[in-house]
């Protein structure tokens, strides 16, 4: 009976895999041995999904790099992945895209999905090649299987005439790892600068021979989340047979400087139509989609200015750039910067890889102020600095060498997130009313993580008591000159009665991101100072008066304090909870840090606090 059971599991799984791919022609390349052999390992090895959460649905077994300089100056990268899953993968993992320009070569080695329990192949995937908007790539649709299997996708790419080995790998991923190696082969005695600034604890193994290899393997890696407070945050290792700042950038440089001559027809119109109002136009059509390649990260794809379609759509580096010079043809006063992954205090790899995008600073003509502008995140703009950029180091060219600049981190009034609760209580203690979160500064990028404003919020915030509801989808949401503010409608039990009196609880909401800051390490740098305050108004039944308040703990001195306070008003038929986080210091020593630690414990008593209340 279980062998008939798992031959119609196997036929159905092969049944779907092949209508998924429409009975594309297989694809066989590497034997099966070695990727069952692998297999059969890590089944043993490697912890279940749970160890890693409960909703943890998938993981990576192995993820390795290879990298080495040819004897004609190529580099060649061969790159593998095992990835074990027991649901469908999330979109992200399952549509795997290989761009390639120019005389760069891709070549994918395999594409398969393995069965973990029977050690068999179930099918291997059909890589299609696809070409669109002036760009070529593979693409892998990965079918999604709700039972367990393991996606196995290896793959070489060779970038010819590059003459060095370079590049910025990420070492944390939004799924478990268990095992990440990375091998970078140069000519023995030629020498490779990296940085891995999550952890400079990080060692390395070295093999010499007639080719030196540096070795750096990561073990049981946790899911990473973004920590957009912290400083400094991409967990990045970067490396290069090359050092320096002016290595990273020139060539940056020269590219940027190659795509003046495209010139759209729209532009064109804009500014021989009206010079003067020309830049803001320019800046509002370029936000059109349809103009956007947003498939492609540019740090892997930079064309050339022949292959770049003059009427788009770019890649979002590129429309960067080619923004920068037609404001200038607009009469802007425009410089490029470069916005880098890290930076190093030490030796710094001269490697384009270090850095994450463009970022321009510009000013109209006839205005003394510059302003900065971050067209690859949908970004809140406030008075000059967007909100995905306050506290950041650019890097931009001054014609002789690289220089270095922090953008302001503005101070604790510039960055509040306000959360106020509007609610009324009946007899049966069910309370309705709204949630207002208030956010200005940098938050929003912290809360909407660079995307466009959007209203769930459910997995960055919980809610406390678990028996509030808020309607996340029916939320009003407004932004303006860089304040956003939302509001939810909101109901639940909030009292529990008992014959004329009533135990009272308070809402309280927790963000992830303000949690992750306990576990930052002594060393770390925040992005800026900020406040972060709640308040709730509850309006009492009628008859009913609060009693016996209690003596909460408070620090108002010295740069990082707190205050919490429950006061009753209209004699006693109002009451109003206020709790408020100043962090008015970035760096983080041990005292910071343990002083910060305390201020999140005392707050966390909110999310149990309760005062009885009563019938006059």
């Amino acid at each position: 009976m279980r062998i008939e059971k798992a031959f119609f599991i196997k036929a159905a799984i092969l049944l779907s895999i092949m209508l998924f791919f429409f009975a594309a022609p297989a694809v066989a390349f590497v034997g099966d041995e070695d990727n069952l052999k692998l297999i059969r390992e890590y089944v043993k090895q490697v912890p279940p999904l749970t160890a890693y959460g409960k909703d943890t649905k998938a993981m990576v077994w192995q993820r390795s790099h290879e990298y080495k300089l040819l004897a004609d100056g190529s580099m060649l990268v061969r790159t593998k992945w095992l990835i074990y899953s027991e649901s469908p993968l999330s979109e992200s993992w399952r549509n795997w895209k290989f761009p390639f320009v120019g005389d760069e070569r891709v070549t994918i080695d395999e594409a398969k999905i393995y069965d973990p329990v029977s050690f068999e192949l179930y099918a291997p995937l059909s890589p299609k090649k696809a070409e669109s908007g002036g760009l070529s790539w593979y693409e892998i649709n990965v079918p999604p299987l709700d039972i367990p299997n393991v996606l196995v996708i290896s793959y070489q790419k060779e970038y010819p005439g590059r003459w060095n080995v370079d590049d910025a790998i990420p070492i944390g991923l939004d799924l478990p790892q268990w095992r990440v190696e990375i091998a970078v082969s140069v000519p023995h005695g030629s020498s490779l600068t990296w940085t891995t600034p999550k952890d400079r604890r990080v060692s390395h193994r070295l093999a010499r021979g007639v080719e030196d290899t540096y070795i750096w393997e990561f073990i049981n890696q946790f899911p990473e989340g973004i920590n957009a407070l912290e400083e400094g945050n991409d967990n990045f290792l970067i490396f290069s047979m090359r050092s320096g700042w002016l290595n990273a950038i020139k060539p940056l440089e020269d590219w940027a400087s190659g795509l003046k001559s495209i010139v759209p027809e729209a532009v064109g119109k804009f500014i021989d139509n009206n010079k003067q109002s020309a830049g803001t136009e320019i800046l509002q059509w370029v936000g059109r989609e349809d103009l956007l390649l947003q498939d492609f990260k540019m740090s892997d794809v930079r064309r050339s200015p022949v292959a770049i379609p003059g009427e788009g759509p770019w890649t979002p580096w590129e429309r960067t750039v080619l923004t920068a010079h037609w404001l200038s043809m607009a009469g802007w006063d425009v410089r490029i910067n470069w916005l880098p992954f890290v930076v190093p205090e030490e030796d710094v790899p001269g490697t384009p890889k270090m850095i994450s995008r463009p970022i321009l600073e510009a000013r109209t003509p006839g205005s003394s102020t510059y302003k900065v502008y971050d067209l690859e995140s949908s970004a809140i703009g406030g008075a000059t600095v967007p909100d995905s950029l306050w506290g950041e180091t650019l890097c931009f060219y001054d014609g002789n060498g690289v220089q270095l600049k922090q953008i302001d981190r503005g101070s604790v009034g510039d960055h509040r997130l306000r959360v106020k609760w509007n609610l009324e209580l009946t007899e049966l203690g069910e309370a309705k009313g709204t949630l207002e979160l208030n956010l200005n500064g940098g938050w929003p990028y912290v809360v909407f993580g660079g995307k466009s404003l959007f209203l769930d919020l459910s997995s960055s915030m919980r809610v406390y008591p678990t028996q509030i509801v808020v309607r996340w989808n029916e939320g009003e949401i407004s932004e303006r000159q860089g304040d956003v503010r939302i509001v939810y409608p909101v109901s639940g039990i909030l009292g529990i009665p008992s014959d004329s009196q009533m135990l009272l609880r308070f809402p309280m909401t927790a963000f992830n991101f303000l949690e992750a800051l306990g576990s930052m390490d002594v060393g770390s740098t925040l992005r800026f100072p900020f406040l972060v305050e709640g308040i709730v108004t509850l309006r009492l039944p009628q008859g009913f008066e609060a009693f016996s308040m209690p003596s909460l703990q408070s620090k108002k001195d010295g740069k990082i304090q707190w205050e919490q306070k429950i006061d009753e008003k209209s004699r006693g038929r109002i009451v109003e909870a206020n709790w408020r986080l100043l962090v008015n210091e970035t760096s983080i020593n041990e005292e910071t840090f343990l002083t910060l630690r305390a201020g999140f414990k005392a707050l966390q008593q909110w999310n149990n606090l309760a005062i009885p209340i009563r019938k006059k």
